[in-house]
Parts: structure tokens; C-alpha cells; sequence
């Protein structure tokens, strides 16, 4: 699981567009509590949302 931190919404659709036509398994979280979620590690990318 890698866990990328993005700034702008606009800016992670675009990233999740782009990793989901790759293929690979993508989850959207908006607070580092929800790391810990049985969910979110079975996704190969995180993107921890800063908004």
C-alpha cells in the first residue's frame, strides 16, 4: 500500500482517473484515522485527501 497525500479534490480525481485505467486498486481517505481500516489496506494506492 503506497499512501500518496494530495492537496486539491480537483487534483486526485484526475490521479484516481489515471491509476484506476492502470488497473490498480485505488481508496480515498479525508483523515489519517481512517489508515487504520481493514478496507483501505487491501488497496494499492491511498490517497490521504487535505482538504
Amino acid at each position: 500500500m503506497k499512501v500518496l497525500k494530495v492537496e486539491d479534490g480537483k487534483v486526485a480525481k484526475r490521479l484516481r482517473a489515471r491509476l484506476l485505467k492502470k488497473g490498480m486498486v485505488v481508496a480515498e481517505v479525508y483523515g489519517e484515522k481512517d489508515l487504520r481500516k481493514d478496507l483501505i489496506k487491501k488497496a494499492d494506492v491511498v490517497l490521504l485527501l487535505k482538504l
